[in-house]
Formats: C-alpha cells, sequence, structure tokens
C-alpha cells in the first residue's frame, strides 16, 4: 500500500511539471499529460477500495491542482498566441489609422500637429491683449 502511494505521488509529481513547463501549445497537446487522463485518474482514486481516506484527499486533491495548472497553461499559451499575432498586425493597423486620420483632418504629406511659427490659433491674436483674432 505504501508503495502504491508512492508511486501515485511521483505520477501526480510528474503531471504538475509537465502541467507547468513553459512552452508553446503544440508542446502542451503533445505532453503525455492530458486533462481527459486527470479526469481519468481522479475517478480512479475515487473509486479505489485499497487506499486510505486520508490518501485519497490528498492525490485527488494534486491531480486536481495538476488538472488546473494544465488549464492555465492552455489559457496563457492562448494569450501568448494572441498577443504574437498582435505584434505582427500592430504595425498595419498604425499605418491604417494613421491614413484614417490625415484623410479626416485633410492633412497631406506626413503627419503633424499643425503648430509651429507660422501656424494659426483662434486663441491669440496678431495685437496684444486679444484673444481671439478676427
Amino acid at each position: 500500500m505504501q508503495k502504491l502511494n508512492l508511486v501515485a505521488l511521483v505520477a501526480v509529481g510528474l503531471c504538475l511539471s509537465a502541467a507547468t513547463q513553459v512552452g508553446s501549445q503544440d508542446a502542451l497537446r503533445s505532453s503525455l499529460v492530458t486533462p481527459e487522463i486527470l479526469e481519468t485518474k481522479i475517478a480512479e482514486v475515487e473509486d479505489a477500495v485499497d487506499l486510505s481516506d486520508e490518501a485519497k484527499t490528498r492525490l485527488v486533491e494534486l491531480y486536481r491542482r495538476a488538472l488546473s495548472n494544465l488549464e492555465e497553461a492552455n489559457a496563457n499559451a492562448a494569450q501568448a498566441s494572441a498577443f504574437e499575432e498582435a505584434t505582427k498586425t500592430a504595425p498595419v493597423q498604425t499605418q491604417r489609422v494613421r491614413r484614417l486620420v490625415r484623410r479626416s483632418l485633410g492633412v497631406g504629406g506626413s503627419f503633424g500637429l499643425g503648430v509651429g511659427p507660422g501656424a494659426a490659433s483662434p486663441w491669440f491674436g496678431r495685437r496684444r491683449g486679444c484673444r481671439f483674432a478676427p
């Protein structure tokens, strides 16, 4: 019985280490640990008659933690993939937004803020003390 507990704990340890490895989603899919396997192991432990209640509780807890880690790793891989895609498409989207802004402002050539020595402003007139220019 002690050997069975030790083997089960080693298996759970391997599941946890595989679930927490950093890698691509393909690497996670090709790992030996899947959510289905962990769910099966949880059911096996819950149905086992040769394990003490304490051992069952501990094993189920470890399997559930491994399942949670695996799901989190899959979610992180999906987010990383989305972020990678966003970094690839960001320059094109930025150029598109700049073109739209230029068109809506009627600005030709390079995009500018319209400030400088020759820029007109409705807040300051040509004469000192005049707040609005005619």
